[in-house]
């Protein structure tokens, strides 16, 4: 049975069993993208349903395309992955510490051993403010809502320190410690470099070269007719957050441009970054964690999984309302996507991953 049967036979069957609205998967073969599959609905009130044009919050998959911001500055010669990220910062240092801060390089910020604090969800209602990502990293943003502090509860994270500022908590170089604040600081190192906003640094340096429009950096409008309404993991249908930590959560994108991406990162950059710096992303820097008895390495905004003699590199994505992954096997050029607007998509993306892997 080929795998495009074995979708067809198990995603609903998947879906019901985890509740969730609906979903979409792209597969790569020789870095080109071979298959898009939907099923369900992108809003389940008014019935719509989800297609290759719908748009996700990919969310920490951002911070892989951010790497690539990142690394087309590298190639362009206008900053160092060795020098501290404080050397580009203007005016914004991180508070005091008992640490030393020349350590917090651009390249320990892309592989989270920097020893930045973790700190969270960073979104806001579409009626709040704007936020200038130095608001992000001071944490001057409201306190979250009813929903927000149930997801935190629901992940174990204290709800009380979702807003808290950038501060450096570990030994730079020390270990790896995930960090969102760690990529908006790299937002902000982009700003200051290029004179621009982040998203619109992104999207004239990256995502148009790329052709993966309308992906983008710039929350949407909530009345966009092409967005998933996202939902919990109980089914609920949850309001619209605008993310302002971008680099870290903040892409939106559809299913068939994530794959967009996916091909690019296995044609080497296709010329909008240099092989070498594709190369260098894929490098492994540390050991990270151990999940579900799997070993997993950081690259430069990037995972790493050694799986026999293939190298997944990979980013997956989970924030409210929202679950994500995209892959690529180097050696092979294949590639898996998934897309799923809902917190309850976990299961659903890995047992589909790792049926897809067994095959390949």
């Amino acid at each position: 049975m080929s795998f495009e049967s074995y979708l067809d036979r198990e995603a609903p069957v998947l879906l019901a069993r985890d509740n969730l609205p609906g979903a979409a998967i792209a597969l790569i073969e020789d870095a080109s993208p071979v298959l898009v599959k939907t099923w369900g609905f992108a809003d389940k009130s008014a019935q719509k349903l989800i297609d290759q044009d719908t748009l996700f919050n990919v969310a920490s998959i951002s911070k892989a395309v951010t790497s690539w911001g990142v690394m087309r500055l590298v190639d362009q010669e206008k900053i160092s992955l060795e020098k501290p990220v404080e050397e580009y910062l203007g005016g914004w240092r991180l508070p005091a510490s008992s640490h030393d801060h020349t350590l917090i390089t651009i390249r320990r910020l892309l592989s989270h051993t920097a020893g930045i604090d973790t700190a969270g969800i960073k979104a806001v209602a579409p009626s709040s403010p704007d936020y200038s990502t130095t608001d992000v990293l001071a944490g001057r943003l409201p306190a979250l809502d009813e929903c927000q502090q149930k997801y935190c509860h629901q992940w174990d994270v204290n709800p009380e320190h979702d807003r808290d500022p950038a501060s450096v908590r570990f030994p730079p170089g020390e270990a790896f410690h995930y960090s969102n604040l760690g990529f908006v600081m790299l937002q902000l190192m982009i700003e200051e470099v290029s004179g621009k906003p982040f998203a619109d640094f992104m999207q004239a340096e990256i995502l148009k070269p790329l052709e993966m429009s309308p992906a983008s950096f710039v929350p949407p409008d909530p009345s966009n007719p092409e967005l998933a309404t996202s939902y919990s993991a109980d089914g609920a249908a949850l309001p619209f957050y605008r993310h302002v930590a971008l680099a870290a959560a903040g892409l939106y994108c559809s299913i068939d441009k994530l794959a967009r991406f996916a091909c690019a990162e296995l044609n080497a950059g296709e010329g909008v970054i240099s092989s070498q710096a594709v190369d260098a992303m894929y490098e492994r820097q540390c050991y990270a964690e151990t999940m579900e008895g799997f070993d997993f390495d950081s690259g430069l905004g990037h995972y790493r999984l050694e799986v026999g003699k293939k190298t997944f590199v990979h980013h997956t994505g989970g924030v409210l309302g929202w679950r994500s992954v995209y892959g690529v096997i180097p050696q092979t050029g294949h590639g898996f996507c998934a897309l799923i607007n809902s917190d309850g998509g976990n299961r659903f993306w890995m047992e589909l991953l790792q049926a897809w892997f067994d095959t390949i």
